[in-house]
């Protein structure tokens, strides 16, 4: 039985594509709303400006990887490691948020490691693309 997306702008033929699709977005709708708690929590915390500038930075940095990996199909290895990777990431930022002593200790993180990381996802989103 073929079913249109809640956009109306694509028809998926099948029950599985449909499924896929809807945990798609049941998943991107979670991510939405754990982002917003994120940065309303980041808004309250009792952390110096240097402080949220760091987390803030590294919540854009967290929304583009959840960008790319939306375009990595979820059947692929790479997809489980961005993932982990996400989750690595949180786990930094977390303890970032309780001890804000370590935020120094991001600063090659974030001006190194995560703009490179965001470039060789995005390269492997482009060479995955084609034929």
């Amino acid at each position: 039985k073929a079913r249109m997306d809640d956009r109306q702008t694509t028809v998926m033929l099948t029950d599985h594509a449909y499924h896929q699709y809807a945990e798609a977005e049941e998943t991107r709708k979670a991510r939405e709303t754990e982002e917003k708690q994120r940065i309303e929590k980041l808004d309250s915390a009792d952390v110096s400006e240097d402080v949220r500038d760091i987390l803030k930075g590294g919540n854009a940095y967290l929304k583009k990887v959840h960008e790319i990996n939306d375009l990595i199909p979820d059947t692929e290895e790479m997809s489980r490691k961005i993932y982990r990777l996400e989750d690595i990431m949180n786990r930094i930022f977390d303890r970032v948020e309780k001890q804000p002593q370590s935020a120094q200790n991001l600063r090659k993180f974030m001006t190194y490691y995560l703009p490179t990381t965001l470039k060789l996802l995005n390269a492997y989103v482009e060479l995955d693309s084609q034929p």
